[in-house]
């Protein structure tokens, strides 16, 4: 049953145009947090949590999605975003119905810093190098509100009443029961064995590296060589699974258009890599496998402890060389990228242009042009045989970079300044040298070779050798700027 009735929203739209109509059911089982897994659809949504006092949860928590307006300011085109609120607030005429908490819709999102400076006198960066939005606000008039008192939820939409009041009502309705349907469905964090068929090459790759490094592990076990097995863990988890594949993940999370959802294959992953992991870090593994177990399909057929669960065994089948190769291929070519933005002082939020040849993997590369264009912020991005590549660049200026199996082309222009480039690294150069040649004016005083201590005299000689290596690649730099 929905509150108010129809007949009832009718008598409330003579003192406004917006009523809540909302239904309530048991929580039972449900957590904010299940409930957000289920709903959540799109690039926005969020779920707010009310606490007191730093650490006990108050009595509401509140999750929204699919917000029927997003407002957004930007650094170059300055605008007070409280005004746009205020202006977009001015159309409604809510009616306050009893049984809601005070907040039961509205906006919901974020100001950051430079938003003070509308109403405070602070100083405010002239530039943002991260290009983010000075604002995101999402007008949340559908959420569900948590009842922590009553164990009960609240599914609330507005009825914008402007027009016919029975349709817009209905339509509230649908929202509702919309909401509440997504709620009686579980949770798709895992999937059977056909949702595990890996269609992706980074899906391929995760599974693929995932049993490499259990095979690895295993035999290393087996060898008594616990720490050399822990470095391979943390290598995985860390430097592949975290730093690669949950990215590329939430690429696809983040893209309401995509299909083949990633979840599956993060859950399973982690899942498995915390019963790797557990020997070594026995009772923080044990906490968060006992969280992923709970929000798993399968958990009543799962063991009660991690420690009484089975230990990872290889599979071999899932081993995928390709995929491998492919992936290592398009990580090169990022981390090539990042750390000649980095060299060059590029700023973080500045497109560069790339251009990347290759020949027995570029349909595998071609397919992740979306994923390099986005970690490596390049645009445009250029994906080709290795044959067009004298075509291509037509002996533009550009940092030219060799790897195994690929070669990635970055043209000066757009990449930095020429000329203030070349005139940062000359006085760089002037003073590397100036700084070697006291140094060495020091190494040659016997009075200071006498008197100071071995290290002391050792360290400085170390400090020498690394600013000549230094000096050296300045001026290859200055000879590949001019050349």
């Amino acid at each position: 049953m929905y509150y108010p009735t129809l007949e009832e929203v009718r008598q409330l739209g003579k003192r406004g145009n917006l009523v809540p109509v909302y239904r309530e059911i048991q929580a039972d089982l449900e957590t904010p947090v299940s409930a957000f897994l289920k709903i959540a659809h799109g690039n926005y949504s969020f779920l707010l949590e009310s606490v007191e006092g730093g650490e006990h949860l108050a009595r509401y928590s509140f999750i929204g999605t699919e917000p029927s307006r997003i407002l957004k300011t930007e650094n170059k085109n300055p605008v007070d975003p409280l005004r746009l609120v205020e202006k977009e607030f001015s159309q409604f005429h809510p009616v306050p119905i009893a049984g809601l908490p005070r907040f039961h819709g509205g906006m919901v999102g974020y100001l950051s810093y430079e938003v003070a400076r509308y109403f405070e006198r602070l100083p405010s960066p002239d530039h943002d190098s991260l290009g983010l939005p000075e604002s995101t606000l999402m007008l949340a008039d559908t959420l569900l509100v948590f009842d922590h008192l009553t164990h009960k939820i609240k599914i609330i939409s507005h009825a914008h009443l402007d027009g016919d009041i029975e349709a817009a009502y209905l339509k509230a309705s649908r929202k509702i029961d919309d909401l509440v349907d997504r709620l009686g469905q579980p949770i798709q964090l895992t999937a059977d064995s056909s949702q595990l068929t890996a269609l992706r090459i980074e899906d391929r790759w995760i599974v693929s590296r995932l049993n490499n490094v259990i095979d690895e592990v295993n035999s290393l076990m087996e060898g008594f060589e616990f720490g050399e097995a822990c470095w391979k863990i943390h290598d995985f988890i860390w430097g592949e699974f975290c730093d690669w594949y949950v990215e590329i993940a939430k690429m696809r999370l983040h893209d309401a258009q995509q299909t083949a959802s990633p979840l599956p294959f993060l859950v399973n992953v982690l899942e498995c890599s915390l019963r790797l992991l557990h020997p070594f870090m026995p009772f923080i593994t044990e906490e968060l496998w006992q969280n992923v177990k709970e929000r798993l399909p399968e958990k009543k057929q799962m063991s009660d402890s991690i420690m009484i669960a089975p230990y990872p065994v290889a599979d071999r089948d899932a081993m995928d060389t390709e995929a491998e190769q492919a992936m290592d291929s398009v990580i090169e070519i990022i981390r090539s990228i990042r750390n000649v933005r980095a060299q060059y002082k590029v700023e973080a939020a500045k497109q560069i242009e790339a251009l990347v040849y290759t020949d027995k993997l570029l349909p595998q590369i071609s397919a992740q042009a979306e994923v390099i264009a986005m970690l490596a912020r390049v645009s445009p991005l250029t994906i080709a045989h290795r044959k067009e590549r004298e075509i291509t660049i037509q002996g533009r200026k550009a940092v030219v970079l060799v790897l195994k199996e690929s070669e990635v082309i970055l043209p000066w222009a757009g990449l930095v300044d020429l000329s203030a480039e070349e005139q940062r690294l000359t006085k760089e150069s002037e003073v590397t040298q100036a700084r070697i040649a006291q140094l060495n004016a020091r190494l040659r005083d016997n009075a200071f070779l006498a008197k100071a201590p071995q290290h002391v005299v050792e360290k400085e000689r170390q400090r020498l050798t690394e600013l000549e290596d230094k000096l050296e690649r300045v001026k290859t730099e200055i000879s590949q700027l001019r050349s």
